[in-house]
């Protein structure tokens, strides 16, 4: 993420298909909006927030402006998604320009609650976590940039809301640059899309405010289901022509 050609930083994604063919980059909120969910301030302390994306993996190189017309994030549009309930589902999706070169997008299967929730989920379980953490890719070719999977475990009730949001909790060791990534499940040759990594769960200093306790560290981060995907990209149909 950066504005007019400044880097400002670096999150993880999935590029995925829907039922129509069309397609989508899958990631934190934060990470396009470079505000904190649910108060949206801004994450800098500069208080710059981001109106271009960079996106490079497995065959996809390109770049792209976040926000309608003259690309201004205090005045203009977003040509991303924020969820009907509010920034505080910490998701979104972003519409892939048709014609752009994506190798392997996620089977539209994923996206289909039918399909994709043929293998259960219980706490637990072994997930994986696949994202760039503090930006480390793997490039074993010249046009290949690869995930780093991590390893957790389902730590809360997955099909139960946690704190009144649709996410679950994981126990994982996750760092900075793997808000945004794709979190799954793989057992008996089978798959499940279980959601998207949000950031690490913070103790709160006081209150309900932003602050929060930096030597807070249970190695617990959030996962918002998979179903939010769907309900995001339902949405996008209110937003401005253009876009990715």
């Amino acid at each position: 993420m950066g504005y007019e050609g400044t880097h400002l930083a670096t999150g993880s994604g999935v590029i995925a298909r829907d039922s129509s063919s069309q397609l989508y980059l899958i990631t934190a909120w934060h990470n396009l909006s470079g505000r904190r969910p649910g108060v949206e301030t801004p994450i800098s302390d500069t208080g710059g927030v981001p109106n271009q994306l960079h996106v490079e993996g497995s065959g996809v190189d390109f770049s792209v402006n976040l926000y309608a017309e003259g690309n201004d994030p205090n005045v203009h549009a977003p040509l991303y998604a924020t969820h009907q309930s509010g920034s505080r589902i910490d998701v979104t999706v972003f519409p892939v320009r048709p014609g752009t070169r994506v190798s392997h997008p996620l089977d539209r299967s994923f996206l289909m609650p039918r399909y994709n929730s043929e293998l259960s989920l219980y706490v637990g379980q072994t997930c994986y976590i696949l994202g760039f953490p503090e930006g480390l890719i793997h490039r074993p070719l010249e046009h290949g940039a690869f995930p780093i999977w991590k390893t957790g475990n389902i730590a809360s009730e997955p099909l139960f809301d946690f704190d009144g949001q649709p996410k679950l909790l994981i126990d994982a060791t996750t760092r900075r640059g793997m808000s945004g990534a794709m979190v799954v499940v793989s057992e008996r040759g089978r798959n499940r899309f279980v959601g998207i990594y949000s950031g690490r769960y913070r103790q709160a200093v006081a209150g309900t405010g932003p602050e929060q306790n930096p030597n807070f560290t249970a190695e617990l981060g959030w996962v918002f289901r998979s179903e939010v995907v769907s309900e995001l990209i339902r949405g996008l149909r209110s937003l401005p022509a253009g876009g990715a």
